[in-house]
């Protein structure tokens, strides 16, 4: 239940990320965290996925995790 909480959080943070802000990273974090906690893997738990997102985003994924914005 609180992986469905977090995933809920992620979901709200990133709407309003897009709506002030016109960026989609956030919207990109809550789809990794929902597919690799929320989705069903299947037998092989997604080794055999065609791609990983995260890894054709990772300089935008880095890039955000080091932002400090100052007030």
């Amino acid at each position: 239940m609180g992986d469905v909480y977090a995933g809920a959080l992620l979901t709200e943070q990133a709407a309003w990320e897009r709506a002030t802000r016109g960026t989609d990273r956030k919207a990109l974090v809550a789809r990794l965290y929902a597919r690799r906690y929320l989705a069903d893997q299947g037998p092989l738990r997604g080794i055999d996925a065609d791609c990983d997102e995260a890894l054709q985003r990772f300089d935008e994924l880095v890039a955000g995790a080091f932002t400090a914005e100052q007030t």
